[in-house]
């Protein structure tokens, strides 16, 4: 076993989820998560520990030039970014957008690789989502420790009994939400 030291800790953040998560506490709380403040206070629960890996993983859109806001700022945040391109379907009754997100195929993907090459210790997983169930599960079969940050509403019962949970509206965490301030349209 190592010790806290030697501890090496991968950070994974999925963009989509994180995406939503955010849209959804500002539809119904007026407030987002401070990106900064919650890589700060990831920087200080893991003090003492490596950070070996920092990503953050996002959708890449053909139609908008594969851009996304959220992953040059997380870029500028000093995470690795890593876009996935979307999957374009012909639009249908049972798909109107015609495309598919991928990012957790990716993240399973590439996280069972650091896993199987011994590369991490602990894993923080910043999504809420059920998909993610049986990569936790080996990664703690593995003897890896995990821990997920997600909101209440976006943290799936398969994620609540296989992880240790972080909720960003829990009273300890709130410091990591802000309120979004509306901007007053003009007069014509």
């Amino acid at each position: 076993m190592r010790t806290l030291k030697q501890q090496r800790v991968a950070l994974v953040i999925d963009g989509p989820n994180l995406y939503g998560m955010n849209q959804f506490l500002l539809e119904n709380f007026g407030k987002k998560i401070n990106f900064s403040a919650f890589l700060k206070h990831i920087t200080h629960i893991v003090k003492g520990r490596q950070l070996v890996v920092k990503r953050f993983y996002y959708d890449q859109h053909p139609q908008i030039n594969n851009d996304n806001s959220y992953a040059a700022y997380m870029n500028k945040m000093d995470l690795e970014t890593i876009g996935v391109p979307l999957k374009i379907y012909s639009p249908g009754p049972n798909n109107p957008k015609a495309v598919k997100s991928r990012t957790d195929n990716k993240i399973i993907d590439e996280v069972m690789d650091l896993l199987y090459n011994d590369e991490f210790d602990h894993l923080i997983l910043v999504s809420g989502d059920s998909d993610f169930q049986f990569l936790l599960e080996r990664c703690k079969k593995m003897k890896k420790t995990v821990e997920v940050w997600a909101i209440y509403l976006a943290l799936a019962h398969e994620i609540k009994n296989t992880a240790e949970t972080f909720l960003f509206e829990d009273k300890n965490l709130r410091h990591l939400l802000v309120t979004e301030k509306k901007t007053k349209k003009r007069a014509s």
